[in-house]
């Protein structure tokens, strides 16, 4: 049974990504760096068929109390904003946020659609995210009733999982059949 409350489906995705140290992935020294990431990654035309925003300013917030988040400055929702706090300064948090902006998950509700998305930023501009965390990362959604496992775009990252972690990973077995 899929999690369905939002403030649940939050905490439990937060609590997959620090298991499989999505969050942590790839700290970056700085905002700049960030921002330098951000414009990268908007340039792509695999974002431009993803989402409307064009531009996301990076602001960094040196606070420990308090969550990075994002949003959008503007009614069209060209332009994102996006704040990052200590320890939050990754190329796994910067991915996180870029995916609630593609589509406006403005609920914060971590559905199908922003985590397909969220995949789809960390395999194509994180090296070798495809093969060590997202596998991983997989397997925890799994785990905590967050994706059903015959999602199409976690289908190879599960079965990616199972191949590393062998007779560990028998309970994945049921969702890798075709």
């Amino acid at each position: 049974m899929i999690l369905k409350g939002i403030e649940e489906r939050r905490r439990e995705v937060y609590r997959a990504e620090m298991a499989a140290q999505v969050y942590t992935m790839r700290p970056l020294a700085t905002a700049h760096d960030a921002q330098a990431m951000i414009v990268d990654i908007l340039k792509t035309r695999a974002w431009k068929k993803l989402s409307i925003v064009r531009r996301c300013k990076v602001a960094y917030v040196p606070q420990w109390d308090m969550e990075s988040s994002c949003d959008w400055k503007d009614d069209n929702k060209i332009v994102g904003e996006m704040e990052l706090t200590v320890g939050n300064l990754s190329e796994g948090t910067v991915s996180h946020e870029l995916a609630h902006l593609a589509k406006g998950d403005n609920d914060n509700g971590h559905r199908f659609h922003f985590l397909r998305l969220q995949f789809a930023i960390l395999d194509d501009n994180s090296m070798g995210a495809a093969e060590t965390v997202l596998p991983h990362y997989a397997a925890e959604l799994l785990s905590r009733n967050l994706i059903t496992g015959r999602e199409e775009w976690a289908k190879p990252y599960l079965k990616r999982w199972g191949e590393q972690m062998g007779r560990w990973a028998s309970w994945l077995k049921p969702y890798l059949r075709d």
